[in-house]
């Protein structure tokens, strides 16, 4: 199957943003639009420290290459996109079955990690690690989760807008009857589940004494 976009200039293809958190299904998301035929850009170290820098320049040449978004910074970023781009995009909010899954895939990763990730989470969650504080970290999904589906009824962007929850069925279906393209032919693709992941012992190893050292300093 041919790419539904692939032969639409870069200006006539809309730009689709997921503006879930972070394993809640932002890979599968990905590639389920390039399946679609948009381009895509994941998750980037460099600009996500970026965007909290307040430094623009590199996102926006990213943002203007691409159609398809996720992960960080995209998510932090979705009050600035949805104002900028309104009806001119879609906006995408993937979620867990539960918040509490959410949590056990996010410690299960923030282990599994290179432990130079930390920092990241610290920039998105203001703590280095889950096992630091759920409840932060819970209500930081929560609030999250929230303001996002606030805000793009507010700004009347409703009809761009979906929570897909992939855990629960969501997939071909709700994705393109949001993007008004007809279903693929093909399966629709599960990417990087934290589960399947086979464990770095070097970098359990490095988390957990990181996360013991935390647990002893002074709050």
């Amino acid at each position: 199957m041919r790419p539904l976009y692939q032969f639409l200039s870069r200006e006539a293809r809309p730009k689709v943003f997921g503006l879930g958190l972070s394993k809640t299904g932002t890979s599968s998301l990905g590639a389920a639009l390039e399946i679609l035929g948009f381009h895509h850009a994941m998750y980037d170290r460099r600009l996500t420290k970026d965007y909290f820098a307040g430094r623009f320049d590199r996102i926006d040449r990213v943002l203007w290459r691409n159609t398809a978004f996720e992960d960080w910074p995209y998510p932090a970023m979705f009050e600035r996109l949805m104002q900028r781009y309104g009806t001119d995009a879609y906006y995408v909010l993937t979620v867990r079955k539960s918040p509490e899954t959410w949590l056990a895939s996010l410690e299960r990763h923030a282990l599994l990690s290179s432990p130079k990730n930390a920092k990241i989470r610290a920039l998105c969650y203001g703590l280095d690690y889950p096992q630091q504080d759920a409840s932060h970290f819970l209500e930081r999904y929560n609030a999250h989760n929230r303001n996002v589906a606030d805000l793009a009824e507010r700004l009347g962007l409703s009809s761009r807008f979906r929570v897909l929850c992939f855990e629960n069925g969501d997939g071909w279906s709700e994705l393109c009857g949001l993007l008004g393209l007809p279903l693929p032919d093909v399966p629709f693709p599960i990417r990087n589940r934290t589960a399947d992941r086979v464990p770095n012992q070097r970098h359990v190893a490095a988390n957990m004494s990181r996360i013991a050292a935390l647990a002893t300093e002074p709050q």
